[in-house]
């Protein structure tokens, strides 16, 4: 079975926080520039599916306009969530999620939220991560990445450096075992 190329394409802070203990992402907003493009339509347009876990789904779920068009969104979930057209909630592990999603026929899912993120790398199931750190310092907050159980080799693919600051980096995930690093 061929699975789905699997990304992910987040924001941080410089210190590896997605949102504030509140689960704020004003921060963000506030250090983008509104005349830079930083890639997330052009990334978009390549994904056939959006994944992402019960907190981010609290985060977006009553924003009214979003920008996934017609994609499917699927919810990983273990607990009873109000519906959203568009919206199909799952309570899969990573590995099952990946099954379903290549007999689907889904060739490109897009990976959102720092528990997803974190629980994909712990199966190996990343290949490509776009990660954009914005030049602020939150000194607390939601982390981007939890423990994984594993060490990831990355291949850095292209970086770039916005006139805000912001920095952005695509890696490539490096799926040899990384038996150095264990």
């Amino acid at each position: 079975m061929d699975r789905p190329l699997i990304s992910a394409f987040i924001a941080q802070s410089l210190d590896g926080f997605i949102a504030t203990d509140d689960n704020s992402i004003d921060w963000l907003t506030a250090a983008a520039a509104p005349d830079e493009d930083y890639g997330f339509d052009a990334f978009l347009e390549q994904v056939d599916v959006i994944v992402m876990g019960r907190g981010t789904y609290e985060f977006i779920k009553d924003v009214e306009l979003l920008p996934y068009g017609s994609r499917p969104v699927h919810v990983l979930t273990n607990r009873p969530a109000v519906a959203r057209p568009g919206f199909d909630f799952y309570a899969r592990n990573p590995d099952d999620a990946v099954r379903h999603w290549a007999d689907g026929g889904f060739s490109h899912v897009y990976i959102d939220g720092g528990n997803v993120i974190s629980q994909f790398l712990g199966r190996g199931l990343v290949d490509r991560m776009t990660i954009t750190t914005t030049p602020i310092l939150l000194g607390s907050g939601k982390r981007l990445f939890h423990r994984t159980g594993r060490s990831t080799l990355l291949r850095l693919e292209r970086s770039v450096t916005f006139p805000s600051g912001m920095t952005q980096a695509e890696y490539h995930l490096r799926h040899e075992a990384p038996d150095t690093l264990r």
